[in-house]
C-alpha cells in the first residue's frame, strides 16, 4: 500500500485557494469546484466528506453506466474492493466478544490435516497479514468453489514464514471468512447480512454474487480509460476473493457503517480498538492492525485508512481522528491511468480542508455529449504518429501513438533528461534482435543478470505467437512514456507486433537498472490516453492531472463547421499539424 503525501500542484491555467481558516461554506464550495472540475475531465464516482459527525460534502459524479448514460446517484453501488476487509476483521471480532472464537486460536482447531506449519498461523496473523500466505491464490476474475480455494491455499507452499513480516493477502481474508462459516454456521454473507447490513439499515450493500438483475442499472461498472473492464456482479456460486472483496456499496452506506463502528455500536470498546491498533509494520513506515492502516500524514496527524483496487475501481476510506473527520472517494474510472485517484485526488482533500493552496484550472466547462461527436477521429501526422480522439461516454478523450505525439502532450517541465526516444529507440533494438535471432545485440544492451532474467523468455514468448501466427512480424513501436507513480526515471514501452495471421502487444518496463518487466497482451490500444477539457466552447487543453500539466491544443473547421485538424505547439513553439483521415 503507500503512505499519504500532500502533494503541490502548479499549473498556468488556474485558480488557487488560499486561506488560514476554512469555514464550512468555503470549504464546501472549494470542494464542489475541484470535483466540478474532475467531473469535466471524466471523474465518475461519489465523494463524502465529514466532520464531527456531521456531513461536510457529499455529491455523485459521471455515469455508472457509459454505454446508456445513466448517471451516477446516491443509491448507485460500486464494488469497494478491499474495503470488504473490515466486515471480515469486524465479523471476527464479534465472534470473540460472543465467546466462540479467539484471535489467537490457530488453524489446527478448524482444520486437523493442514501441515504443522499452518496449523500453528492464527487468527491475529490472518488478520494482520503476517500468515505468510500468497497474495491472492486465483487471479480475481476466475470463477472457483469454495473447496477449489481453500485446497489450493492449504496445499501450496508459504511465501513467508508465518509471524515474520507482513505480506498483503487476500488469501489470508479468505481463510477468515472460510473461519466464520465454521463458527457461525452461516454461509459468510449471510452472516455479513444478519448481522451487520439488515440491523443496521445498510440498504445499498450487497454482494457482487447477490442475484441482482433488478437492480442491473443501480451497480455502476467499471471502466479504464477506452473501454468496459469489469462488470461487478458475477457467477452466484462463485467463492473467489470472499472475505478479502466481493462488497458492493454506496458511500451513504459506508459512512453510517463506519459511523456505526467508531462510536462502539458494533463492537464492544474494547473490540472497536483492536481494528486500529497498529499490531505490524507495513514496510512502509505505516502499521497494519485489523483489516485497517495506520500511519502519520505529512502534517504529523494520524490517519486511519484502508483502499480497495479492483480493475475499473478504486474506493478509500480515511479516517483523521484528531479532526474526527471521515473522507469517503470510490470511482468506477481509471482516471488518467493508474494511482491517480489515489496519489492525487485523495491528497488533495485535507489540503483544500485545511486551507493549503491547492492549484487547478477551475473554469471549465462541460460539453453536451452530442456536441462532442464532431471531434472525434483519427489525426495522422504521418505515419508512425497519431492522435485519435472519441467520445468516451460523455468525456472527450485523447489518445496518442507515436513517440512524436506522445511528447507534444507531455509536461514541458517533465520532458527534459527522459530521454523518451532513445528508450524507444532500445526497446526497437531489443525485439528487433529477437526477429534476427541476433542475441548479441541484446547481450550488448543489458546487463548480464536482466539478459539472463528477461531475454529468454521474450524471445519464447515471440517464437510462440510467430509459430502459431505464420512467421515474422511488422514491428510498430507506439512510444515510451514515463510511469509516475513508480517512481522517477521509469518507463513503459508499447509495441505492436503484426504477424501474418494476427497481432499481439505488449510493453518493456525500464528503470535506472535497465529492463525490469515484459509484459505480452497487454490490450492497451495506445500508450498514452488523456481527457480533453473544455475552457470554453472552442477552447480545450489536454490533461494530465498526475502533474497538473494541461497542454493547448486547437480543432481546425471549415466553413461547415466540419473538424478537419487538430493542432498543437512543439517545444520549440512550432505549429504541428494532425490531419483528420477519419
Amino acid at each position: 500500500m503507500k503512505k499519504y503525501f500532500l502533494i503541490p500542484v502548479v499549473l498556468i491555467f488556474s485558480n488557487s485557494f488560499t486561506s488560514n481558516a476554512q469555514p464550512v461554506v468555503k470549504q464546501q464550495s472549494q470542494l464542489n469546484a475541484y470535483f466540478n472540475f474532475l467531473n469535466n475531465a471524466g471523474f465518475s464516482g461519489q465523494v463524502l466528506v465529514a466532520e464531527k459527525g456531521k456531513l461536510l460534502y457529499r455529491k455523485d459524479f459521471g455515469y455508472a453506466n457509459k454505454e446508456t448514460l445513466y448517471p451516477v446517484s446516491s443509491t448507485t453501488s460500486f464494488n469497494i474492493g478491499s474495503l470488504t476487509k473490515q466486515f471480515t476483521a469486524t465479523a471476527i471480532l464479534l465472534l470473540e466478544q460472543d465467546g466462540m472464537l479467539s484471535t489467537s486460536d490457530t488453524l489446527g482447531k478448524f482444520w486437523d490435516t493442514l501441515s504443522a506449519e499452518k496449523k500453528a498461523i492464527s487468527i491475529h496473523q490472518l488478520l494482520t497479514h503476517t500468515g505468510g500466505f500468497q497474495r491472492q491464490a486465483f487471479p480475481t476474475a476466475d470463477i472457483v468453489s469454495k473447496n477449489e480455494l481453500l485446497n489450493k491455499i492449504f496445499t501450496e507452499p508459504l511465501q513467508r514464514k508465518p509471524g515474520t513480516s507482513f505480506q498483503y493477502s487476500n488469501a489470508g481474508y479468505e481463510v477468515l471468512a472460510a473461519i466464520i462459516e465454521k463458527i457461525s454456521g452461516l454461509p459468510y454473507k449471510d452472516f455479513i447480512r444478519k448481522k451487520f447490513i439488515i440491523p443496521y439499515g445498510l440498504t445499498h450493500t450487497y454482494f457482487n454474487t447477490d442475484d441482482l438483475f433488478n437492480l442491473n442499472h443501480k451497480i455502476a461498472i467499471g471502466y479504464n480509460e477506452w473501454k468496459e473492464i469489469n462488470y461487478p456482479v458475477v457467477d452466484l456460486v462463485n467463492w473467489n476473493n470472499t472475505g478479502a472483496s466481493n462488497i458492493l456499496s454506496t458511500d451513504n452506506d459506508m459512512y453510517n457503517w463506519f459511523s456505526l463502528i467508531t462510536s462502539d455500536k458494533i463492537l464492544s470498546a474494547v473490540q472497536t480498538r483492536k481494528l486500529f491498533t497498529p499490531f505490524t509494520k507495513t514496510g512502509e513506515e505505516e502499521e497494519y492492525g485489523y483489516g485497517w492502516y495506520i500511519t502519520k500524514t505529512d502534517d504529523d496527524k494520524k490517519l486511519i485508512y484502508h483502499g480497495g483496487d479492483l480493475s475499473g475501481f478504486h474506493s478509500e476510506l480515511l479516517y483523521y481522528p484528531e479532526n474526527n473527520r471521515v473522507v469517503y472517494i470510490i470511482t468506477n474510472n481509471e482516471l488518467f491511468g493508474y494511482g491517480i485517484s489515489k496519489y492525487r485526488i485523495e491528497a488533495a482533500i485535507p489540503k483544500i480542508l485545511s486551507g493549503k493552496k491547492i492549484d487547478f484550472p477551475l473554469k471549465t466547462i462541460k460539453i453536451k455529449t452530442d456536441a462532442l461527436n464532431k471531434y472525434c477521429g483519427a489525426y495522422e501526422l504521418d505515419s508512425a504518429n497519431s492522435f485519435k480522439v472519441w467520445n468516451n461516454g460523455g468525456q472527450l478523450t485523447i489518445a496518442a501513438w507515436g513517440q512524436t505525439a506522445i511528447n507534444l502532450l507531455l509536461s514541458k517541465k517533465e520532458k527534459p533528461g527522459m530521454n523518451l526516444d532513445s528508450v524507444s529507440e532500445k526497446s526497437a533494438q531489443l525485439i528487433y534482435s529477437v526477429i534476427a535471432g541476433k542475441d548479441e545485440i541484446a547481450k550488448n544492451m543489458l546487463s548480464p543478470e536482466n539478459f539472463e532474467i528477461y531475454y529468454p523468455p521474450l524471445k519464447e514468448k515471440y517464437n510462440g505467437y510467430s509459430n502459431v501466427m505464420g512467421g515474422n512480424a511488422v514491428v510498430s513501436i507506439g512510444g515510451t512514456i514515463p510511469v509516475y507513480w513508480r517512481g522517477g526515471g521509469i518507463y513503459r514501452t508499447y509495441i505492436k507486433l503484426k504477424f501474418p495471421a494476427g497481432n499481439n502487444t505488449f510493453y518493456m518496463g525500464w528503470g535506472p537498472r535497465g529492463i525490469y518487466d515484459v509484459t505480452a497482451n497487454d490490450d492497451r490500444p495506445f500508450p498514452l490516453i488523456y481527457p480533453i477539457v473544455f475552457l470554453a466552447d472552442n477552447k480545450y487543453v489536454v490533461y494530465d492531472i498526475d502533474h497538473s500539466n494541461a497542454t493547448a491544443i486547437e480543432f481546425t473547421r471549415d466553413q461547415n463547421s466540419v473538424v478537419k485538424n487538430l493542432s498543437i505547439k512543439d517545444d520549440n513553439g512550432s505549429i504541428i499539424l494532425f490531419k483528420k483521415i477519419k
